[in-house]
């Protein structure tokens, strides 16, 4: 059987500021709940308790926790032959409160992935500290891991496990078509002519918040882009500089839980998005 990740456990102890028992006996509650292993049960518990499990888990780890999620939703979740009760064990009272204080958000850090337009990010930057969000950027979360030679993952990690939320700036940096070689007769007219299309960075750090923080991550879309296939049916904020379109940033912002204070008129000008 896999040994629980040492480096894990010592963030849950950290997050939940228990001791290495009581962290042990979380995990075992858990183990009895969703009868998966410690090793993966201990995943679940840090993921429970908000924090970033992204290098703790392989793909076959989250088909378990899949798995294991899908029999609770259908009542058929079954105990080990060696367990003596069927009865789930309730964590305590104290236990709960810790990993619902620790699911509220913290500060007001805002992590933005954005490309090479420097005067959109900056006004961006600017209107997110309008109503009394920090925006942090590549730099800040690099120094935050506190290593010299950290590994992009690790930065990533740092970067959306320390927010309140996640920013997806899209602008149309690059531009891209589908080679003809590659194209059908019927082919939409986009995919023939080149179009403006987000730097593949930003498209691949929009899927890594996705799929660490899909609930606290929102898409910002400025200027004419690519259709993005992943993303249909996804609410984007087209920021133009409207009032009305600053407005969607705010409740798209408030509504993932982040401290936003639109009491003063700075945020309805500041920044320039175009019309």
């Amino acid at each position: 059987m896999a040994r629980i990740d040492q480096d894990l456990l010592r963030r849950i102890m950290g997050r939940l500021k228990v001791g290495k028992a009581r962290a042990y006996a979380i995990i075992t509650e858990t183990v009895s709940r969703t009868n998966l292993p410690p090793n993966i049960a201990a995943i679940v518990v840090a993921r429970d308790s908000g924090i970033s499990v992204a290098r703790f888990a392989s793909d076959e780890d989250w088909a378990l926790i899949r798995g294991a999620a899908s029999r609770q939703s259908n009542g058929s979740v079954t105990p080990d032959a060696g367990t003596p009760s069927s009865t789930p064990v309730i964590p305590s009272r104290k236990t709960r409160a810790n990993v619902a204080r620790n699911r509220r958000p913290k500060g007001s850090k805002v992590w933005v992935v954005y490309g090479r337009n420097e005067t959109v990010r900056k006004s961006l930057f600017a209107f997110l500290r309008a109503v009394g969000l920090q925006p942090i950027e590549w730099n800040s979360a690099l120094a935050a891991t506190r290593k010299g030679s950290p590994h992009i993952a690790e930065v990533l990690d740092s970067g959306f496990g320390t927010t309140v939320a996640t920013v997806v700036l899209l602008t149309p940096d690059d531009e891209a078509k589908l080679k003809d070689t590659l194209a059908r007769r019927n082919e939409l007219r986009f995919e023939r002519r080149l179009t403006g299309q987000p730097r593949p960075n930003v498209l691949f750090e929009a899927g890594m918040a996705f799929g660490m923080h899909p609930d606290k991550t929102v898409l910002v879309q400025v200027g004419k882009i690519r259709p993005i296939s992943d993303l249909t049916g996804r609410h984007i904020v087209h920021l133009s500089g409207t009032a009305e379109s600053r407005r969607q940033l705010v409740i798209k912002l408030k509504a993932i839980g982040c401290p936003v204070d639109d009491s003063g008129d700075d945020w309805q000008t500041e920044g320039s998005f175009g019309k």
